[in-house]
Formats: C-alpha cells, structure tokens, sequence
C-alpha cells in the first residue's frame, strides 16, 4: 500500500475591504520544497523558507536544521539517515555542496568545499549506496559548464562522469551500479 504525506504552507493578507491593491511582502518559499523521505521512512526533510527542515512522516513539529544568510534546498539523505547533503547559495542559483547531522543540523566538515550548478527545478544530489560519495552538478577546475560527477567525502576529489551543458535531471539505482539522465537538448 502506497502512503501519500502532503505538505503545504499557506500565507494570508488581511481583507481590508476597500477595493485596492496591496502591498504584499516577496515570498522566499511555497510551501515545503523538495521533499526526501528518510531511508527508514520516519522522517521528511524539506527545503522550506530557504532552510533544511525535517518534520515526521506521522505529523507533528517541524524542526529547522540550517539558518543564517543565503538560500539552502535540495536536501539528500545519506544511505544510513544520519546525515543531509544539500545546496547552499546566496540564491536560488549555483552555490557549493554542504552537509548535516540529520538529528541536530550539526556541520559536516567537508575535505574541501566545491561548487554546485544550482539545483531548483533541475538538477539534485544524491548520495551513494555506499554513503561515501554524492552526485551532483559540480564546477571544478574554472570550468564555466559543470560536470556530472561524483564527490568523495572522504578525500574531497571528483570524479567526473559527463559534462552537462543543459539542464536536466539525474539519478543513482539503489546498487550504485547505474545512473539515469535525461537532460534537454535545446
């Protein structure tokens, strides 16, 4: 049996009455973005008003894991649920890979900090099965396009897979052993 969580935030403006228009404040999210199901499916992490956020599957208190300047989104689970890799940026554009402890938001030193082609709507990361490496859309080497690649956690080198000079969309088999991308062409 498949089970359905919806997530969704509302905002409101007070009904003045008059006829006229409104001043309303820009929005930095809609909603929880890019939802991620925890690996033993008890937790959701969530990209919501530029953090990483985790709520219950079952319901109940959001719990926010990232704050301060600049725009957090793409949440990914590592294979075990201990940790959360996600895209830092000053915006809803390029930025540079970070990591999390999934219970307290704790930083994860990385061996070197390495830069991302942003990931709204498009591309993502992914861990490893193996929990030791994350996919991404990573720019290296002052390269202008980016590269397919994976990120060693342990030793900070890529390893890259295939450039990628449009926008898609990419993902690992739960092996590790296969990689789908479809990206477009025009």
């Amino acid at each position: 049996t498949t089970r359905t969580v919806f997530l969704a935030a509302l905002a409101s403006q007070q009904d003045t009455g008059a006829n006229r228009p409104i001043a309303i404040a820009p929005l930095q999210a809609i909603g929880a973005l890019q939802p991620r199901i925890s690996p033993d499916g008890s937790t959701i992490a969530v990209a919501y008003q530029r953090s990483i956020w985790t709520l219950p599957r079952a319901g109940g208190t959001m719990t926010r894991l990232t704050q301060g300047e600049g725009w957090d989104s793409e949440p990914a689970w590592s294979p075990d649920g201990k940790r959360i890799a996600f895209l830092h940026a000053r915006g809803s554009g390029p930025g540079q890979l970070r990591v999390i402890q999934a219970d307290d938001g704790a930083e994860v030193k990385l061996p070197r900090l390495v830069d991302l082609r942003g990931t709204i709507a498009f591309n993502k990361i992914a861990f490893h099965p193996d929990g030791r490496r994350i996919l991404g859309a990573f720019r290296q080497d002052g390269k202008k396009d980016p590269e397919l690649g994976w990120y060693n956690l342990q030793t900070g080198k890529i390893a890259s897979i295939m450039p990628l000079h449009m926008w898609g969309r990419f993902a690992v088999s739960t092996s590790g052993k296969w990689l789908a991308v479809a990206a477009t062409m025009d």
